[in-house]
């Protein structure tokens, strides 16, 4: 999936982030969050740029990970600048200083991944990150991940631990899951 992610062609990505944004800016979770917790994305994955830009816009609140120095474990941080952000591990950009922002304050999550399944189901990068995080949240939060089409196939391997998403917004359709 890696190599298939890193083959798109760039004006393909940018018109399928685009809409992205907008299919998800039109659900009702997104109506309903003040504060949307999204990732940062990585060169292969969908640009998350245009969708913080838009949830400023709406002035919604965003926050975005931080990997913790306990193994394993990410929290939420505060953001308002892309000029704030530094180099991190496994190549994410992160803010060192930003507030915590608590599990109980977030609405909405906008979650990445590699490969997703119609059922909901995700393969992450391998470490856990979010499959840890996601259970500290309000049970009613919704979690609504983001990819291009070619990362939807047909069956997603699972462990017990692993958590599927409730919805899947592509650039050509929305997969309700839960």
């Amino acid at each position: 999936m890696r190599v298939r992610l890193r083959t798109l062609e760039d004006r393909a990505a940018a018109r399928g982030a685009d809409s992205i944004v907008e299919r998800l800016g039109a659900l009702p979770e997104w109506a309903a969050s003040r504060t949307v917790f999204a990732f940062l994305s990585l060169p292969f994955e969908v640009s998350t740029r245009a969708l913080i830009e838009r949830a400023w816009s709406e002035n919604r609140r965003v926050a975005v990970p931080r990997l913790s120095d306990e193994p394993g474990r990410m929290e939420a941080v505060e953001f308002h600048d892309y000029g704030d952000l530094v180099p991190a591990r496994f190549g994410l950009m992160e803010l060192p200083n930003a507030p915590v922002v608590a599990p109980s304050e977030i609405d909405l999550v906008v979650s990445p991944g590699l490969a997703f399944d119609r059922a909901g189901r995700r393969l992450g990068q391998g470490a856990g990150y979010y499959d840890r995080y996601l259970p500290r949240l309000r049970d009613e939060v919704p979690v609504v991940a983001i990819c291009f089409s070619e990362q939807l196939v047909d069956e997603v391997p699972t462990d017990a631990h692993d958590l599927a998403v409730d919805a899947i917004v592509t650039p050509d359709e929305v997969i309700r899951s839960r």
